[in-house]
């Protein structure tokens, strides 16, 4: 929402509309599923992969695990919006489940390069004592 005030009275006002169809513009741009909710949780608009249970449950920011996926979100209020007294908030949730899962295939990798290497210097060390 823009406005503007104008010399002679009144102001000028002008605002875009905050629909699914611009939510899934702005989704697919920023690559992350997002959701318009109120100060008590529920959804007026949110975008076709959101996870549904999870804007319900009230979690704000962090990680949450909703239908065997991993996910990020966050929860923001714009600024002209943040003082009011049911605040319009803007949740976004990102899934990352394949960043966790390379993640934990690499630590297990890891792992098992550091316990080979262990190995081979306890055994060498074994041979030359």
């Amino acid at each position: 929402m823009l406005a503007r005030p104008i010399p002679s009275g009144g102001l000028v006002l002008s605002c875009l509309p905050l629909d699914a169809a611009y939510l899934a513009k702005s989704s697919e741009k920023l690559a992350v599923e997002l959701a318009i909710a109120d100060g008590q949780g529920s959804s007026a608009n949110l975008t076709a992969g959101f996870p549904r249970n999870l804007l319900a449950s009230g979690k704000t920011g962090g990680e949450a695990v909703a239908d065997g996926k991993t996910w990020a979100l966050m929860r923001f209020a714009p600024a002209p919006v943040a003082g009011l007294r049911n605040p319009v908030s803007v949740v976004a949730a990102l899934d990352v489940t394949r960043i966790q899962n390379a993640v934990r295939r690499n630590l297990v990798i890891s792992a098992g390069v550091i316990v080979f290497a262990a190995l081979f210097a306890i055994l060498l060390g074994a041979r030359l004592a």
